[in-house]
């Protein structure tokens, strides 16, 4: 039996094609082939093509309570937008015309207050869309669950966490339940007025950064303060808690935060923080929101693990994007294992819906705890590749190759030991929004200037954001304090002080790094390369960020990573087993 999971239209559209027999799978994220981060248009517009060749028996839907779609209405409306953009001479794009008459029907379902059930009519419009006869709404949170679980080597255990923390979705923030042999049980679920991660939001927001995207800027800015004390983290320790025996979270409004809910009180939220930071330091204000948010997603999850006896966690949602949280309750909560899933944020919803599905038809899905590495995107057509030589040939750049992995690796590992930034792009794309050496920029970490020149060439980030590394699994013993072979740089680690200042450009102020530890079946172009580089620099370890320019998403195709690589400075292109090279 074939499936399709899909987030068909949010944050993150997405599309998982699972095929049990074929043990395959393959992921595809809106954002990467428009280019537009987080895109949250209509997925199924993009793939059609995809979808009718997969010739899936069942289509599994990653929310139960969904947005309201009149079907009658969206026909008219459709027809009413392609008319008008016929009369403009314009093509519409891909999911613009779905987000117009979207955004139409939610104007008319809140004028008229009409009461629907919005999953049944997502399943009619899908089924007709995509021509599946059978599918089926799963929870949000259950699809994040499952997501985590079924990806790790934990799911046949019987003493296991799962953890889902998000902004919202299905009328929840966050959810605690227990794993027994593959199957979910939830124990707490809470509601949406208690999400920290819109609460977060609104903190980065407030700071200049934009909410729903930036919050990792606000991380990394915490880590900046130096103040022994802070008046607005104690504000908020005080406002919002939870109870230890039914782990349920709840309010105490005081006068300076009188607020009994956080996105039904958006704007006079807003307000007040609009007013509290022009009191405080932006490190300070920064340092209050994620001390907040670690501490007390900590202790309730410590909390759970003594309330339901589990040895073992498994995480997802948009809130495990926080490396801070995850580091600390890796060193704190003392779990015997933890598993975050790549695709932690809303395109993993997908595969979950997908795995829910599969568990419901008793379809053997137990190759995917074997799959270490989530290199489950698109990968390119010798045609595509071998179109890019040639431009690269017609604009007078050097191209070198085809190498077989052994020798380009060490061609490679000399031009980063000479100090050069090479981008990557092999194989299939990465699942999730962290580079894991497919589609990667790399450079040398014991460069102290590499950071800022990747910022100011490239990434064009703010000065404060850190980049991260790959190392192999012998050097994260000796780099690292304590740590686990986290190969998806979903985790900070501490750095051995001694090691800090060796590699400068991959250890944040507060000497931790997010690594990605890997061996030599994990990737072994990429391994290949860190020994070379041992040779050269002493160290087995990267400098690697994700291969995009500022303002567009992760490389997807040979054109965008020969289009971004035209349009900055970067030295070198690893096109699969070929170098592109500036004369």
């Amino acid at each position: 039996m074939k499936i399709i999971g899909i987030h068909p239209f949010g944050h993150d559209s997405t599309i998982a094609f699972l095929d049990p027999e074929q043990r395959s799978i393959e992921t595809l994220t809106l954002e990467r082939f428009t280019r537009k981060k987080h895109d949250m248009n209509y997925v199924v517009s993009e793939f059609r093509e995809k979808i009718n060749g997969f010739k899936a028996s069942l289509l599994a839907l990653s929310n139960k309570e969904s947005r309201p779609i009149d079907i009658k209405m969206f026909k008219s409306l459709q027809r009413i937008y392609e008319i008008n953009a016929t009369r403009r001479k314009r093509k519409l794009r891909a999911g613009e015309l779905f987000e117009l008459i979207h955004k139409k029907l939610l104007l008319r379902a809140y004028l008229f207050k009409r009461k629907h059930e919005g999953h049944e009519d997502w399943i009619k419009l899908l089924k007709r869309e995509t021509g599946i006869p059978s599918c089926a709404a799963y929870d949000h949170h259950e699809c994040h669950g499952y997501s985590a679980l079924w990806t790790s080597n934990l799911a046949k255990k019987d003493d296991v966490l799962v953890v889902t923390i998000d902004g919202q979705g299905d009328d929840a923030c966050a959810t605690l339940s227990t794993a027994q042999t593959g199957q979910i049980t939830r124990q707490v679920t809470v509601p949406n007025a208690f999400s920290l991660c819109i609460l977060y939001s609104y903190f980065t927001e407030i700071a200049g950064f934009n909410p729903n995207a930036d919050e990792g800027k606000l991380e990394a800015l915490a880590c900046y303060y130096t103040g022994e004390q802070s008046s607005l983290l104690n504000e908020l320790r005080a406002w919002i808690n939870f109870d230890k025996e039914t782990l349920a979270f709840k309010f105490t409004p005081t006068s300076k935060i009188p607020f009994d809910a956080i996105p039904q009180n958006r704007k006079k939220i807003l307000s007040w923080l609009k007013n509290v930071f022009k009191g405080v330091d932006a490190k300070e204000f920064a340092y209050a929101m994620q001390t907040l948010f670690e501490e007390k997603y900590l202790a309730w999850v410590c909390a759970a693990k003594d309330k339901f006896g589990s040895r073992h966690i498994c995480m997802a949602g948009g809130g495990i994007a926080n490396v801070k949280l995850n580091l600390r309750i890796f060193e704190e909560a003392n779990f015997e294992d933890i598993h975050i899933i790549p695709a932690m944020g809303d395109d993993g919803v997908a595969i979950g819906a997908a795995i829910i599905a599969a568990l419901e038809n008793s379809v053997d899905i137990s190759f995917l705890a074997k799959v270490q590495m989530p290199y489950w995107g698109r990968s390119a057509e010798p045609e595509e590749v071998d179109q890019i030589l040639n431009m690269a040939c017609q604009r007078g750049l050097r191209v070198e190759g085809p190498f077989d992995d052994k020798e380009l690796s060490h061609k490679v590992a000399q031009l980063i030991g000479r100090n050069k930034i090479c981008s990557v792009f092999r194989g299939r794309a990465e699942y999730g929004p962290r580079a894991l050496g497919h589609r990667s920029i790399l450079a040398n970490p014991t460069d102290p200037n590499a950071r800022d020149a990747i910022n100011n060439k490239f990434k064009r980030r703010e000065w404060f954001q850190p980049f991260c590394p790959i190392m192999t699994d012998y050097e994260a013993e000796r780099i690292l304090q304590k740590y686990y072979p986290n190969k998806h740089m979903t985790c900070a680690f501490r750095v051995k002080p001694e090691f800090a200042a060796s590699i400068p450009s991959v250890v944040h102020v507060d000497n931790t790094a997010r690594a990605q530890i890997i061996n030599q079946s994990d990737e072994p172009f990429i391994y290949s390369l860190m020994v070379k580089l041992k040779e050269i620099s002493g160290f087995a370890v990267l400098l690697n960020t994700s291969f995009n320019l500022h303002g567009r998403a992760m490389v997807n195709t040979p054109q965008h990573a020969f289009d971004d690589f035209m349009d900055c400075g970067l030295d070198y292109l690893v096109l699969e087993n070929h170098l592109i090279g500036r004369q």
